[in-house]
């Protein structure tokens, strides 16, 4: 496995900083795996099982949910080629020692082999020309000896792969993404193309989780909302936010905060996680049976209460008359002044 350098100003970066704290493990372990370049095979299966060797319990949706958002802020950039899916980080500079195991993405060309300060090695490194002995005039720049440091604007500089510009070269401090073909800095996403009713529907029903989550969804929110919903929305059921519910109302005392969120911005950013946990305290302490019981047994109050009601409405005298026709039926003799008075004072 080759050699990463990793700066200190990768925690002061605010794009990796935006990438939250459930996805900055999952960003770490992707630097360790892709190659020079930083590219990998973005194929679910084998990019889970290569990032998770001993963590069975991840997802493929996780990792799929991960990858989207770090390339909504910028940090991961997917693209085909031949068919087949792949990934590049972006701005990744480190030491290239050969070509690349897999395939540059569109409109990217590879260029030479770096050392570990993203600068040609020595032996790559084409021998300036020889100037020729001249006396210099006195307002004319020296000529450039040497590869220019980044710092100098009068040397063209070559395109070099960083994992961040904010610090030292070789720095793996993420940078903002600029638009493909431009220089526009990433914008925030318009709400209007990605909130649909299912979203609103999701958002509703994640409000009620909690008592105090029942403001409106925020604009920094929706967009996760909108990301949970794609990648969750195979795996709710009608019941699915009953158990989370109940999940966490019966949270325990001292309980990790990620497994039992108290924020919402949080909950929605691990829902995933939460669901998974949820169902499987579900099965464990056997909510279905005890939830299907508690059910029934509402329902039979609920009848009980219904029928006596309805038994109220009727006045006493055609209460009378019905218990009198149902003798007569039954072939039995009228009731009794004695036991009419006795009835009607029930």
């Amino acid at each position: 496995m080759p050699t990463r350098l990793i700066r200190d100003g990768l925690i002061e970066s605010d794009t990796f900083d935006e990438l939250g704290l459930e996805w900055e493990p999952y960003y770490m372990r992707l630097l360790l795996i892709v190659d020079d370049y930083g590219r990998y095979d973005a194929t679910l299966r084998a990019l889970t099982a290569r990032m998770f060797p001993l963590k069975r319990e991840i997802a493929t949706e996780q990792v799929e949910a991960f990858l989207k958002h770090a390339e909504a802020i910028g940090l991961v950039r997917l693209y085909e080629h031949g068919g087949k899916h792949y990934l590049q980080i972006e701005n990744f500079r480190q030491r290239i020692r050969g070509r690349s195991k897999w395939p540059a993405p569109p409109g990217v060309v590879d260029g030479e082999a770096q050392d570990d300060d993203g600068t040609a090695p020595p032996q790559d490194r084409e021998r300036p020309p020889q100037a020729a002995h001249r006396p210099q005039e006195a307002d004319e720049e020296p000529p450039c000896a040497a590869p220019c440091p980044p710092t100098a604007g009068n040397c063209p500089q070559p395109a070099a792969q960083d994992v961040g510009g904010g610090g030292a070269e070789g720095d793996l401090t993420p940078t903002p993404k600029k638009a493909r073909g431009g220089n526009r800095a990433h914008a925030a996403p318009d709400l209007q193309t990605i909130v649909t009713g299912h979203h609103r529907e999701f958002a509703s029903s994640i409000q009620r989780c909690r008592p105090e989550w029942g403001g409106e969804i925020t604009h920094r929110e929706w967009p996760l909302v909108a990301m949970s919903w794609n990648v969750e929305a195979g795996n709710i059921s009608p019941e699915t936010f009953d158990i989370i519910r109940a999940y966490l109302d019966a949270e325990p005392p001292n309980a990790n905060r990620y497994d039992y969120p108290d924020d919402r911005e949080l909950f929605i950013r691990r829902f995933s996680t939460v669901r998974q946990k949820a169902e499987h305290w579900a099965r464990r302490t056997k909510w279905h049976q005890r939830h299907l019981a508690g059910a029934r047994k509402e329902e039979e109050q609920a009848r009980n209460r219904r029928l006596q009601e309805e038994a109220e409405a009727v006045s006493p005298e055609e209460r009378l008359r019905l218990v009198n026709e149902l003798r007569e039926l039954n072939g039995k003799p009228p009731l009794t002044p004695e036991e009419e008075a006795a009835f009607r004072k029930q």
